[in-house]
């Protein structure tokens, strides 16, 4: 089996825009279906036998008022094969975001410190 290059495995992730996204949640609640609209791939790190690839996905749901965006990774192993993190991701409402990061920035220094440090490496970005 050829084992795909870096550049090959996030193409393969990029190609899932526009697909469908199921959201299924334990024991037969009613989950979720909606669209992949777009997909931010981050190559993460490797070792001997696994790469990881972190994403930020933007998914639109039927009957929602707004998108949403979901936080996971993606590993690939060694052998060839994919593996999703979904089920351990974070995935909700942007404005449920903007609420947590907010949250965060107002009672841990940490989390001040981390929003300082992106918004210092892209004021430029965020001015047009």
């Amino acid at each position: 089996m050829k084992l795909l290059s870096l550049r090959e495995q996030e193409s393969y992730l990029y190609s899932k825009i526009g697909q469908p996204v199921n959201f299924k949640y334990p024991k037969g609640e009613q989950g979720k279906s909606g669209k992949l609209e777009d997909r931010l791939v981050v190559f993460d790190r490797q070792d001997e036998s696994v790469v990881y690839w972190n994403l930020i996905d933007l998914i639109e749901f039927k009957n929602e008022k707004e998108r949403w965006l979901r936080i996971t990774y993606y590993r690939y192993k060694k052998d060839g094969k994919w593996v999703f993190a979904g089920q351990t991701s974070i995935a909700d409402p942007i404005t449920s975001f903007v609420d947590l990061f907010v949250t965060a920035i107002k009672s841990k220094t940490w989390a001040k410190e981390l929003f300082k440090e992106v918004f210092n490496k892209c004021q430029n970005e965020l001015k047009s």
